[in-house]
């Protein structure tokens, strides 16, 4: 287990704009802990409204440090969990939840571009219906059912013994057209599927390849997250943070040029 510190959104600011709420989980006194600062005195010295959980085991459960401050900061609803997870956690972990932080920013951009991708019932690809119909069509596929989901719907097709089925998304904000999701159920397999070739292939054979993910589908998948993080917005983004000297123990966030890897491959 590690050090946590969260950073939360100060309620009635106008009032006290210099506030900082810090809570988190204290791994040396084995406590979780809770603190509000107002600025400093005359002195220079940090003005400490609220100082819970610094003591050997004084607080062990979240919603002690939780109720001390919810009078002086916004509770979000996963709080909790954040605070359960952090104690666990065998690295330092540093969570900004304060909207007007790059961090928050960045996090909530990279938030945004993930769900464009994903759906819970697969990932979007670039298929459309006027894509896919044909393909259906063409290797006799016959639509057997249609079933309503939480973001769009599921349909069923047939053909002899075998059944697929193949979810799609309604039109949205990201999307004007229905878009297929991958993966695709066929014959109680799991297949990755982005372009038409791969669709036509697949469902023009007997008995299909048993394969879960193509490299095809890897590789789009890698293209699109790879075109999330390097889009010209994220560029406008500054990178740096600007620690605190309670912040400096934590680690940098990963540089863009890591890179990103979908996984999805063998």
């Amino acid at each position: 287990m590690a050090n946590s510190r969260i950073r939360l959104q100060p309620l009635a600011t106008f009032l006290n704009p210099n506030r900082e709420v810090y809570v988190g989980w204290d791994e040396g006194l084995q406590t979780y802990y809770a603190q509000v600062f107002d600025g400093q005195d005359e002195q220079g010295e940090d003005r400490l409204t609220v100082d819970v959980g610094n003591g050997l085991g004084d607080v062990t459960y979240p919603g002690g440090v939780i109720t001390a401050l919810r009078p002086y900061a916004e509770i979000t609803d996963d709080l909790g969990e954040l605070l359960n997870v952090s104690r666990v956690s065998t690295t330092p972990t540093y969570t900004d939840l304060r909207p007007d932080s790059r961090r928050y920013q960045q996090e909530q951009y990279a938030q945004s571009g993930l769900n464009r991708l994903y759906r819970p019932d697969g990932f979007v690809t670039t298929l459309t219906r006027d894509d896919v119909a044909p393909v259906l069509g063409e290797h006799g596929w016959a639509s057997s059912g249609i079933k309503a989901t939480e973001t769009g719907h599921t349909e069923t097709y047939r053909r002899g013994d075998q059944e697929l089925t193949l979810a799609w998304t309604w039109p949205d904000q990201d999307y004007d057209t229905e878009r297929m999701l991958s993966p695709i159920h066929l014959d109680g397999q799991r297949h990755g599927v982005d372009k038409r070739e791969e669709l036509s292939s697949l469902l023009a054979e007997g008995s299909p390849d048993p394969q879960v993910l193509t490299p095809g589908s890897e590789e789009r998948v890698d293209e699109l997250l790879t075109g999330i993080f390097t889009d010209d917005e994220a560029q406008n983004h500054d990178r740096r943070f600007d620690a605190g000297p309670d912040e400096s123990w934590f680690d940098d966030p990963p540089s863009d040029d890591e890179g990103f890897h979908s996984g999805l491959g063998t």
